[in-house]
């Protein structure tokens, strides 16, 4: 019970943040590289996503966003999806994640009036998949690890919906091992930001290593839960000073 009601009290506190998707995750993947012009365009979709998210059930103002989103996408993909940037050559799968994108932003299109909440599950989606694209860019240390959190969220996600035990269970345990990992790649003055992501992600492990999931009333809170409080993170992360940032960075 006293799971229960922490989780459904930090989904309550943070739940603004489920409404679109974690723009500051692509500031930290791109580090200093972030005015150069991949970033700073991936970056634009990313905030477009996020308007997205907090308008999906105004289906004039998500038609006007998704309009944009298009544009944004097809300059985007026409582009980069040919010919990427340098760092990028060796991703044997760089053509393949632009078509799985463009597959979730034709369906975004598609589904915005008639299913919004498909709309804002394909639009966070597009976000975690968008972070794919960073996979062969040169990173910190820190941001490398954090990589890990996006794909291991979309496997949960995908499980949920697909209602499939054997990933839930998989993608729960590997969540599980990066989160009590991640507090190791921060100084030990930041090591408590973490603490409510370790309890959500602990609690979420809990609920998938249990008899019939699917029929808990926790796991979606849980899920919401985690993924909120790994953005918050996220948000403290790229608000630190740069002197902390290079202090993280060069530790061993």
């Amino acid at each position: 019970m006293r799971s229960l009601i922490v989780l459904i009290l930090l989904f309550m506190l943070n739940s603004s943040q489920l409404a679109g998707c974690d723009v500051n995750i692509f500031a930290l993947f791109s580090g200093t590289s972030s005015n150069d012009e991949f970033s700073r365009r991936t970056t634009e979709i990313a905030k477009l996503l996020q308007n997205l998210g907090q308008n999906f059930s105004d289906s004039e103002k998500s038609g006007q966003i998704i309009r944009q989103l298009m544009q944004k996408w097809i300059e985007f993909s026409n582009s980069y999806g040919q010919f990427p940037p340098e760092w990028a050559k060796a991703d044997t799968r760089w053509q393949a994640k632009f078509a799985d994108l463009a597959d979730i932003i034709g369906s975004m299109q598609k589904n915005h009036v008639s299913d919004p909440r498909q709309t804002h599950i394909d639009a966070i989606k597009f976000s975690r998949r968008l972070s794919y694209l960073y996979e062969y860019m040169p990173m910190s240390r820190l941001a490398r690890f954090l990589m890990h959190f996006p794909a291991d969220f979309d496997s949960l996600w995908t499980s949920y919906y697909d209602q499939n035990e054997s990933l839930l269970r998989s993608a729960a345990r590997e969540i599980l091992k990066n989160t009590e990992s991640l507090p190791d790649q921060l100084p030990d003055e930041m090591r408590s930001i973490t603490r409510n992501f370790v309890f959500t992600v602990e609690e979420l492990h809990r609920i998938a290593s249990s008899e019939q999931p699917f029929k808990t009333a926790t796991l979606y809170l849980s899920l919401s839960a985690a993924e909120t409080e790994f953005a918050a993170i996220n948000q403290k992360l790229t608000e630190l000073s740069e002197s902390t940032r290079n202090q993280i960075e060069s530790s061993p």
